[in-house]
């Protein structure tokens, strides 16, 4: 099992994640002991996290405050995985997780918000389209974030953007 995170903050934390994930690599785990940390901090410094276990042909997925992943299943696209609330914010007794099958040529495209926030002539990118654009966009990983970063590039309006991050995992 290959444990891998996905995360964004500005506070303490930063070493928890991948040492705990040495003792209890269950996603949910370790988006638990994070959270614990954060909420004892003197000042807010919410996270945003998403945790996988990737096994053989399954992946177990746990997000909080992340968009959801999408899994491209040949030409259709899904989002997996349950949300749940910015890390920090709130004393939370359990993050929920979900495991699923991967089947060979599944893409599953992890993304920040500032990827559906990107900015257009009087609209966001969304979901809608960032959906389509992996749908139809090459089975190869890199050329699946070229195609969305060529879409979000044709898209965008406005030279102010949010944070933006793309990852790709493809199984077999």
């Amino acid at each position: 099992m290959l444990p891998l995170y996905l995360y964004r903050f500005g506070g303490a934390g930063a070493f928890a994640c991948p040492n705990h994930a040495r003792f209890n690599p269950n996603p949910s785990a370790v988006l638990q002991l994070v959270n614990e940390i954060l909420v004892e901090q003197p000042k807010l410094a919410p996270v945003t996290l998403a945790v996988l276990l990737i096994g053989r042909g399954e992946l177990t997925i746990a997000t909080a405050g992340h968009p959801p992943p999408l899994l491209r299943r040949h030409e259709t696209v899904t989002p997996i995985g349950p949300g749940g609330i910015l890390l920090g914010v709130a004393e939370t007794r359990a993050f929920e997780q979900e495991a699923i099958a991967l089947d060979e040529g599944d893409a599953v495209l992890l993304y920040t918000d500032g990827v559906t926030d990107t900015p257009g002539r009087g609209e966001r990118f969304g979901a809608t389209r960032l959906a389509d654009t992996l749908a139809h966009a090459p089975a190869d990983p890199v050329a699946i974030v070229e195609a969305i970063d060529d879409a979000l590039r044709d898209f965008q309006e406005s030279t102010a953007i949010d944070d933006r991050a793309l990852l790709v995992l493809r199984h077999g």
